[in-house]
Parts: C-alpha cells; sequence; structure tokens
C-alpha cells in the first residue's frame, strides 16, 4: 500500500492514467525485484551464495577481498572474483541460478497488470526470461541490438528490451564489476538509453541496488541529468531517493505488510485507469443552485422490513450472463440502534430547514409513513422535494457468482420520473383524475441530476478503492487489483459510492444539511475529501463531531397530532427565525451555536414527554472546516453510543468473506477469489483482520 506523504499522492496523481493522457511514449523498466516474485534471489542473496560456493570449490578464490566487498555492498566485485577464479564455474552457477521456473500469483498479477496497459514498452535489467515468454505480443530487443527499439517507438511496435542480456547467452549477462565498466563506456548504448529516457515517460519498478549500481555509474559519468531530460519519470520505490532529478516523481509504498514490495504492482495497475478517477467529483457548475435551507435523508427506512438489495442477472448480446448487485444490503448487526430513527430525522428536517429531500425511490416510502393527507400537504406547501440520479450504482460481475466484480452505474432500462412516481404509488378507484394531478405535482418537485456526465458515476469513483484511507477503513486488501471489488465488499463499497452521489448532489442543488446512513461518519470524511480535493488530495477536507442530541423513537411520532404541531411550529416567526438561524451557522460552520440551536428546537417544536421517554443515543454533526473546500457544510450520521460504523461493516465483510469460501470449500492457501492472484490468508483474510 501506498505511504500518505504528500509527495507519493502528488507522483500518483501525475502517473493515474498516464498511458491514456500520455503525448510521450511510456516505458515500464522492470527491475530485480520484479524477478524476485518468481523466487529468484536478490542480488545480495545471490553474491553470498557465489561467495560460499567458491570459498569450498576454489582455492584460487580471493576469499579475503572478496569477503571485504561482499560486506560493502560491492557485488560487482564479488563476482568479478567469482570468474576471475573459475570463468566455466561462474557461468554454469549463473545460469542454474536463472533457470525457468514457474509463474507465482504475485508475478501473475504483474504480468495481468502490464497486458491491461496499451502503448507501453518494455526495458529491463532482469536476465531471466519470464518476462518475454509471458508476453508474446512484444517484440523482443537483446541488448547488443538496442538501437533498433528507436525505430520501434516510432512505430508504436511495443517491445521487450534486455539491457542486462539474457540467460540463454551467459555471456551477455551483466554482474561483474568489468561488465558494467564495459557497459557504460559503451558510448552506442549510453546514446540510445539517452534517447530513449528524452523521448519517452520511464516508470521504475522492482528498482533494486543493481539498478542503483547502474545510476551511480551514470551519475559519476557526469551523464546523469542530461540523461532524464525533462520526464515525467517515476520511481515507484520503498525508499526516498532524494538524490533523482526533479524530472523523477517517487511514488512510496509501505513493505510492513508484504517484504517484497508487491505493493508497487498496484501503481502499474493505474497507468492504464481512467485519469478522471483521481480528480474531484465534478458536475456542470453553471448547474449549481444558491444554497438554500433543505435537509437531505440519504436514506429512509420507517419501523418495518425493507430489502435492502437486489441481484440481478443481465443477458448479453451474445447470449452470456453477468451478475449485478445493487443496494446497501443492510444487516441488523451493522446498524446502532434497535429502532427506526426515520420519523425522528424527518421531525429534524421539517424543524430545522425549509425544505427536506429524498431520493425519489423514497417516495413511496414517505408517503406510507406520513400518511396521505399530510404527505400531500407538505408536497403543496413546497416542503418535500425529491431527486432522480440518472442511474443505479452497482457491482457487476462479469460471471454470475464470481469473487470480485467492478463498479457501474446501471442506465437500462430508463425510467422517467413519472414511471418512478408511478411504480410506488397508486390511485384509489374513481381518483385518477385527482391522483394524475398529484402525480404531476410530484414531477415537479423532482429534480434530475447527471452526476456520470460522459462517464460512469461509479467508474469515476473506482479511484476511492485505491486510496490507502478507504481500503484501511472498509478492509480491503492491497493485493486486490484496482478497478475490481470484492463480492464480500460489495454492500461496503456501494455505501461509499452512495455517500459520494449524495455528497456531489448536496452540492450541485446547493443543499445545507445531509443525513446519512448509520455509522457513516469516519467513511464520510473519505468520501467529501474525494468530492472537494480529489481521491489523493494532500489536504483532506477536515470534519469535527460535534453535539449530543435526544433521538425520539418512531412510536413517539404515531399520533398524527404531534406532525401537526411540528407543522405549526414551522408557521410561528420562532420556527421561520430558527430555520434562519440553523442555516445561518451551518454556512459560517459553527458547530457549537448549531447543536444549542437545534436541541433548543427540539424542545420547543416537541412534547416534553417525548423527550424525556426518549432513548440516549448520539447524532453526530459533521461540518466541513473550509468552505472554500465546496462540502456540504452540514451532515448527520446516527451513531449509538460513539457507534464505530467502519469496525461493525468490516465484521459483516469478514463474515460474508468467510460464507463465500466455505460454500465454494477454499481455504487458506487457495487462491484469494478476489483476482489478486494471492492466498487467502494473505489477502482479504489479512484485511480484514487488522
Amino acid at each position: 500500500m501506498f505511504l500518505g506523504d504528500p509527495q507519493t499522492f502528488d507522483s500518483l496523481k501525475k502517473l493515474w492514467g498516464l498511458c491514456r493522457v500520455s503525448k510521450k511514449p511510456v516505458l515500464i523498466w522492470v527491475g530485480a525485484g520484479a524477478s524476485s516474485w518468481l523466487g529468484y534471489e536478490r542480488w545480495a542473496d545471490l553474491a553470498k551464495r557465489f561467495h560460499k560456493t567458491f570459498l569450498r570449490a576454489d582455492s584460487s578464490y580471493m576469499r579475503i577481498e572478496a569477503a571485504h566487498e561482499l560486506d560493502a555492498g560491492d557485488y560487482p566485485a564479488v563476482f568479478q572474483r567469482c570468474l576471475d577464479s573459475d570463468p566455466q564455474r561462474y557461468s554454469s552457477l549463473l545460469a542454474d541460478s536463472f533457470g525457468n521456473r514457474p509463474i507465482t500469483p504475485v508475478y501473475e498479477r504483474f504480468l495481468n497488470a502490464l497486458r491491461q496497459i496499451e502503448g507501453v514498452s518494455i526495458v529491463t535489467t532482469n536476465v531471466d526470461e519470464a518476462l518475454e515468454r509471458s508476453q508474446s505480443r512484444f517484440e523482443l530487443v537483446q541488448r547488443t541490438d538496442l538501437a533498433r527499439t528507436l525505430t520501434l517507438i516510432p512505430s508504436k511496435t511495443p517491445f521487450i528490451a534486455k539491457l542486462h542480456g539474457t540467460i540463454s547467452s551467459v555471456n551477455s549477462t551483466i554482474f561483474s564489476t568489468n561488465d558494467y565498466r564495459k557497459l557504460v563506456s559503451d558510448e552506442s548504448y549510453i546514446e540510445v538509453l539517452r534517447s530513449l529516457l528524452t523521448t519517452c515517460s520511464v516508470i521504475f519498478v522492482g528498482n533494486g541496488l543493481r539498478d542503483q549500481y547502474l545510476f551511480d555509474l551514470l551519475a559519476k559519468n557526469a551523464k546523469l541529468l542530461s540523461l532524464f531530460s525533462d520526464g515525467p519519470h517515476f520511481l515507484i520505490s520503498a525508499e526516498d531517493r532524494s538524490n533523482l532529478p526533479m524530472s523523477v516523481n517517487v511514488i512510496r509504498y509501505r513493505t510492513d505488510l508484504h517484504t517484497d514490495h508487491r505493493s508497487s504492482i498496484l501503481a502499474i495497475e493505474l497507468l492504464g485507469r481512467p485519469s478522471v478517477e483521481v480528480e474531484p467529483v465534478t458536475f456542470d457548475h453553471s448547474l449549481r443552485a444558491r444554497t438554500q435551507s433543505a435537509h437531505f435523508l440519504s436514506d429512509f427506512y420507517p419501523s418495518g422490513t425493507w430489502t435492502t438489495s437486489n441481484g440481478l442477472l443481465l443477458t448479453k448480446e451474445d447470449g452470456s450472463q453477468t451478475e449485478m448487485l445493487i443496494g446497501p444490503d443492510w444487516s441488523r448487526e451493522e446498524i446502532p440502534t434497535p429502532f427506526s430513527t426515520a420519523a425522528y430525522d424527518l421531525a429534524v428536517g421539517l424543524i430545522c430547514f425549509d425544505r427536506a429531500f429524498f431520493p425519489i425511490d423514497c417516495v413511496g416510502r414517505v408517503h406510507q409513513f406520513l400518511g396521505s393527507e399530510l404527505f400531500w400537504i407538505l408536497a403543496n406547501e413546497d416542503v418535500l422535494r425529491f431527486v432522480q440520479w440518472e442511474g443505479m450504482d452497482g457491482l457487476v460481475f462479469p460471471v454470475p457468482n464470481s469473487g470480485f466484480g467492478h463498479l457501474a452505474t446501471g442506465r437500462i432500462p430508463t425510467l422517467t420520473t413519472m414511471q418512478m412516481i408511478t411504480r410506488q404509488l397508486a390511485p384509489s378507484p374513481g381518483m385518477e383524475a385527482d391522483a394524475a394531478a398529484k402525480f404531476a405535482l410530484l414531477e415537479s418537485k423532482t429534480s434530475p441530476i447527471d452526476l456520470s456526465g460522459t462517464l460512469n458515476f461509479a467508474d469515476v469513483c473506482n479511484g476511492l478503492f485505491v486510496s490507502p484511507k478507504t481500503r484501511s477503513t472498509l478492509g480491503l486488501s492491497d493485493a486486490t487489483p484496482a478497478g475490481q471489488i470484492p463480492r464480500w465488499a460489495a454492500a461496503s463499497a456501494l455505501r461509499l459510492i452512495h455517500i459520494a452521489r449524495v455528497g456531489a448532489t448536496c452540492q450541485m442543488l446547493g443543499l445545507s444539511s445531509m443525513k446519512l446512513m448509520p455509522g457513516a461518519a469516519q467513511v464520510a470524511q473519505v468520501a467529501f475529501s474525494a468530492i472537494a480535493g480529489g481521491i489523493l488530495a494532500n489536504d483532506a477536507a477536515s470534519y469535527a463531531l460535534t453535539g449530543q442530541f435526544e433521538v425520539v423513537p418512531e412510536d413517539a411520532f404515531s399520533n398524527p397530532d404531534v406532525w401537526k404541531a411540528i407543522l405549526a411550529f414551522r408557521e410561528t416567526s420562532a420556527g421561520s427565525n430558527l430555520r434562519d438561524y440553523v442555516n445561518k451557522y451551518l454556512l459560517a460552520n459553527q458547530g457549537a451555536e448549531i447543536v444549542a440551536a437545534i436541541d433548543a428546537s427540539l424542545h420547543q417544536a416537541l412534547p416534553p414527554r417525548m423527550l424525556t421517554d426518549a432513548r440516549r443515543a448520539m447524532s453526530a454533526l459533521l461540518l466541513a472546516s473550509n468552505a472554500e473546500l465546496g462540502v456540504t457544510p452540514g451532515i448527520w450520521s446516527d451513531v449509538y453510543e460513539r457507534w464505530n460504523g467502519p469496525v461493525a461493516w468490516r465484521s459483516r465483510v469478514r463474515a460474508r468473506l468467510a460464507n463465500y469460501l466455505r460454500e465454494r470449500k477454499l481455504g487458506p492457501y487457495d487462491l484469494c477469489p478476489c483476482g489478486s492472484y494471492e492466498k487467502v490468508k494473505y489477502c482479504c483474510q489479512a484485511a480484514l483482520e487488522q
């Protein structure tokens, strides 16, 4: 997983989607670290083994000098001692060290990442032949013919260039001091490298000491700065490399989870992703309304049994089927309170704000909860408003029941606003004409919102799941490839997308407050920071949790007189002043004043008995500290006794993963079905146990 430092985030934003937008050809420089994923020894280990072998086998071997060079990390010098002592033994040992090996899961993920990128070529210092054997679409270029790459680039022919030779021709490999000396003194070789690095953007992955030795020699040759030109180039490394030119952008990753540096593969996967994934969620700002006193209830579930998710089988033109999961898929364990807060949430909206907004698919639930008379009173008075989005966010699985899918916003079938209304509300017999007029009124109170633009909104949100903050919060493995969401994490992923959608909608409509789903406070920080400044914003939007409120149980609102009292309070000057007061302090981001205002308003508008009998709970008001970011100022999220939503969500994800593995008889050492090519124990299971 990437480090969260500003330099890494800035570099990732430049790298993301580079292959799609770069005017320069893109080269991936594959270093020795990639070969270690196949089980080949790293340079230091290889030098130690050669040293031990020659100590035992050859009396002419200069063991004392070699031991000093080994301790100093001068591995080319150790190889030179071995070569000088017995060239035949040296060549045989080298050939045996880099013979063919089976492809490992982590290397397969690396290969798959390369396959997904169009128009990229590869240069490598590795002498093993796994890369060229696995990537048949690339033209193979040996070091002795390196100049041929200069003709392949203009013709857009992808190639793999072997900078340090190949093990099938041991004499061509670069290991010893003399090998490197000849290499860097080869003017034609240096000139080709300079041309490649001048005309291309280069991404260094698997970069180790062996490659650093080459860089050091080039630097001593006073050619490093001219060699790297203006870039942009990228070094994916676990260490800070402060001695590189400004044109080299460093992307650092953690090694505490995986010491073999496999986290660097995620950066390669991002090369071919749409660059829009890392940008702030955008929309047509010319359509943005002025901020208004309005409360958006992002979900609305009165007491009862509700279906919160669905699985759809979709048939493609060729007759094959895909599967799509939609909805937040709530379980009882993820709800912090034993009673519905829908009534209380609506009461807060009516008392403290001019209007209450809902998604259009909630219209039936709101009508059923309020009753027909009260519902139409509020609709006629322009208190109730609705939002219809351009599509439905879901997780699409290319093969039904597969372990991972990708986010998508489904637009088919496209329903009109009237169709959405009539699917949920039906006129009484003989009242069809009256109902038609009322339905037309609701249609006029519904705002169409298109957040996808030219792209799929859910696809745009894919970048959220690369953010280290998101993966840590939701329990996603850092080994899961970019763009893939495991089935067992579908619900959490779709909730996050819904939060981002609600936040962007409130921006567009200028809504001053929103009520989020239970336990969403921490996740909201991720989503709203992405909306404000992009997925990898250096300075995430800051939020503060403030306030203690009484949450009134739903049965206390069963008396229609309570709602009449609320409506009557809205008509008083005190009610009007209160709504102005709340909106004023929301816009000013002054949380303490909001707490006092709303707490006092509830006592004014609701019968004292209701507050006295209310169960104690906590409602958190999230406030954006920087209004310039454009994040909706006031966000409500129900919690119960400091309810930790992500912990509850991860617990449920862990249970879903266990069920999925049990149904398919997969054990901890089987490949993880999330598509990471990693074993379950070290992938999703490990991420959910942190």
